[in-house]
């Protein structure tokens, strides 16, 4: 930083030192100037021009003060933020009547059936004595029944249990043959694949001659690991009963 000029010693006063620059005395350097230099009758008074730098600075101050109080009142009157869009989902439908208990001595895998799936209740229960694949460990069948727009509707059930996730699998794709397959996935990971059939002409005849179908009948069957599910009913709500199915 540049410093300023260092004033010079009074030549009449004797045995002058420099020293530290005193403060400035506004007040005297303002006489003083006014002694030495001629009258200028134009020129304001120095007091007159620092009320000035004062008012200046209290008028630019009030001017942000009411431009803010302004910004307030009319963001008052401003259109409000969209509020969030909110999507309404439909709620499950709820079954109805009670459920058909298993045996006493049902297998693990027997117990793991649900007892209802969306709207639609278990009527019944079979374990089967012969088994629909040469390499399932056991299978059974089970039925499902609530309303559907209005009219009674049945699903049936084929649960199969295989001694490996490759077995289970290599059964269903020799059952759906080139039935397109989408992966089925829980937490993340794929555990198996599901063969939905809508178009009810490619609904496939069933494993198991108690159960009946019908041009509005539609097939699915998919794999969870060593499990092999075959569900036949109506097209209008297959995809939701399979999804619905914990297993």
């Amino acid at each position: 930083m540049t410093q300023p000029p260092m004033s010079q010693p009074d030549p009449n006063e004797p045995g002058a030192q420099h020293s530290p620059a005193p403060e400035v005395n506004n007040e005297v350097d303002a006489q003083t100037s006014d002694q030495d230099a001629p009258e200028d009758k134009n020129a304001l008074p120095v007091t007159n021009g620092r009320k000035l730098v004062w008012v200046a600075a209290i008028l630019v101050a009030l001017y942000f003060i009411i431009q803010g109080l302004v910004g307030i009142v009319t963001g008052s009157d401003a259109a409000p933020a969209p509020a969030a869009t909110v999507t309404q989902t439909a709620e499950v439908p709820q079954p109805t009547g009670e459920p058909v208990a298993l045996p006493e001595d049902a297998t693990t895998f027997a117990s793991a059936m649900p007892e209802t799936v969306r709207q639609y209740t278990r009527t019944s229960y079979t374990q089967l004595d012969q088994l629909p694949f040469p390499d399932a460990v056991e299978g059974h069948t089970l039925t499902y029944q609530g309303e559907l727009d209005g009219a009674t509707t049945t699903y049936n059930v084929l649960a199969v249990q295989f001694a490996t996730p490759d077995e289970a699998a290599a059964a269903a794709s020799e059952r759906m043959g080139e039935t397109p397959a989408e992966p089925v996935m829980i937490d993340e990971q794929e555990v198996g694949l599901l063969y939905l059939v809508q178009d009810t002409a490619q609904t496939l005849e069933p494993l198991s001659a108690d159960v009946a179908i019908d041009p509005q009948t539609g097939q699915a069957v998919w794999t969870n690991a060593t499990a092999l599910f075959e569900v036949y009913g109506a097209v209008a709500d297959l995809r939701n009963v399979t999804v619905g199915f914990p297993l």
